[in-house]
């Protein structure tokens, strides 16, 4: 037998104590635990949800108004797709929501008025071809 052979074989082969995975899972929960004790002590959950932070906001957060106009045009172009498909698979309530939200990205915050119709008459073309080659 090969070295590595006998390093397998000692590892599958041999029976191994659950005390140091025990330790692990209850030091892990424990400092989890601690940490958001310590967001909610310091004010910080209550602060984001008090500014309103959602969705929107991240994306502003991302820095998205740096992007140059082609990416801004794509980014445009990956949530329409996004809503397209949720058009098609969700039912009304979730369909709602998405199309405000992802309505509300493009135009407000990503400055997309101008291209936001045909970019969602290309996100329908795109997802059409897609479930056109998906039934062949």
């Amino acid at each position: 037998m090969t070295e590595i052979s006998k390093w397998i074989n000692h590892l599958t082969k041999n029976p191994v104590s659950i005390f140091p995975l025990i330790v692990f899972r209850i030091s892990f929960g424990l400092i989890l635990f601690i940490s958001t004790l310590r967001f909610i002590i310091k004010g910080w959950v209550t602060g984001e949800i008090e500014k309103g932070f959602t969705f929107r906001s991240y994306i502003k957060k991302l820095n998205v108004f740096e992007l140059n106009p082609q990416e801004t045009g794509d980014l445009i172009l990956c949530l329409l797709l996004q809503r397209v498909i949720v058009e098609n698979n969700e039912d009304e309530s979730v369909q709602k929501k998405y199309m405000e939200d992802i309505e509300s990205i493009c135009n407000d915050q990503l400055e997309g008025q101008s291209i936001y119709n045909d970019s969602l008459e290309m996100a329908n073309k795109i997802y059409q071809e897609y479930r056109s080659q998906s039934k062949h």
